[in-house]
């Protein structure tokens, strides 16, 4: 597992990238491994900061976890279109960005997705 070292502390780092490459570069040097694809999680803002980077950069992506997070809004029918399979965790108790409306919001739209919802629940976690 690889914990980026983020200057400043930002949930939201400018060059999101830097960090994601630094993290890789540091499990192959500290521990020999290497991957065509990795696994990423976030908390909160963090999950959502790298959700939407692990959604533009599906080619480097086997899964996403997303704690007290969601797919961002932008992304059109999620279900089908995000690229990477996803787990969102809802922490509906959280009070701000992982509210039980938004929730709500986004069980509907994977409920509503072209893919049915049979298959997404078992396909597309």
């Amino acid at each position: 597992m690889g914990i980026p070292h983020i200057v400043g502390d930002l949930p939201i780092p400018v060059g999101l990238s830097v960090y994601v490459n630094n993290v890789k570069a540091e499990l192959e040097k500290k521990h020999g491994y290497k991957a065509q694809k990795y696994f990423f999680g976030g908390h909160s803002l963090g999950a959502s900061s790298i959700g939407s980077w692990a959604h533009s950069n599906t080619d480097q992506v086997e899964g996403v976890f997303l704690w007290g997070s969601y797919v961002a809004k932008s992304v059109e029918d999620p279900v089908k279109n995000y690229g990477a399979p996803v787990l969102t965790v809802g922490a509906e108790m959280d009070g701000w960005m992982a509210r039980i409306t938004r929730i709500a919001l986004a069980y509907d739209q994977m409920k509503n997705s072209e893919v049915s919802y049979q298959t997404a629940s078992i396909r597309t976690p």
